[in-house]
């Protein structure tokens, strides 16, 4: 059975990580570098209140955005941030968080108290405490059909694919064989004119008939969101930690 480090009423501020911010009129240029460390970064005004939600997703849309029209991508944090902000209260229970996981389908949520971010609670923060035999296949919970890039396609199909957020990971075949996998990080670190070049090609992966427990202690001892699930080398679906929190639910 699977079982959880925490219980359900327990507080989620004690399961989240510390927050790290950045000012609403940040450049975008040093905006760019935190997003190559921090999955999701709360924006916040001079009061430290907060005002939007960064990702590496909203960095690359609208560098893409301004790609298309010739330009280079400038401003500040407040012109690309999401603005919409769903925040979880630091004293609402683990049950609690879940649905809110569960409902608005965010990899993450600031913990919010009067009106500042107090933490971080990411889907990662969740499934590392979790442990256990579950009795329940990866193929059970997995994304069977999942957007796939070919690892020759120019990195601006990669971005456009990128910039449609269904997926935050996307993996690349070749010839129907898995030889890949690209993650908005790949795009803000590394630099090339396909996605084998920035691709990241050391993979970690899982078969159908694992069980969970097995998925959930590859993704903490490997500190990878996502693992492909792979049979003879060929994709049958990824599993991510969205699949696993919802599976808690």
């Amino acid at each position: 059975m699977l079982e959880a480090a925490a219980r359900m009423d327990e507080e989620v501020r004690k399961l989240s990580s510390p927050p790290l911010v950045c000012r609403e009129d940040e450049r975008v240029e040093a905006v760019e570098g935190l997003l190559k460390k921090y999955r999701r970064i709360p924006v916040v005004d001079r009061q430290g209140k907060i005002q939007g939600i960064l990702t590496a997703t909203d960095f690359l849309r609208a560098k893409r955005k301004k790609m298309k029209r010739g330009k280079q991508l400038s401003g500040t944090a407040k012109g690309i941030m999401t603005r919409e902000v769903i925040g979880i209260k630091p004293t609402a229970t683990l049950k609690e968080a879940l649905e809110v996981f569960k409902n608005a389908g965010r990899g993450g949520y600031p913990l919010i108290e009067k009106q500042k971010p107090v933490g971080i609670l990411t889907e990662f923060d969740l499934i590392k405490h979790l442990k256990g035999y579950t009795g329940i296949s990866v193929s059970q919970v997995m994304t069977p059909r999942v957007l796939v890039l070919n690892s020759k396609w120019p990195i601006n199909a990669a971005l456009d694919a990128i910039a449609l957020g269904a997926f935050r990971r996307l993996p690349v075949v070749e010839k129907g064989i898995l030889v890949g996998i690209l993650a908005p990080r790949d795009l803000l670190e590394k630099e090339g004119e396909t996605v084998d070049e920035v691709m990241t090609s050391r993979l970690v992966t899982i078969e159908p008939d694992a069980d969970l427990g097995e998925a959930i202690e590859l993704m903490k001892r490997k500190r990878r969101g996502a693992l492909p699930v792979v049979r003879h080398d060929r994709l049958e679906g990824i599993i991510t930690e969205r699949d696993v929190v919802e599976a808690m639910v």
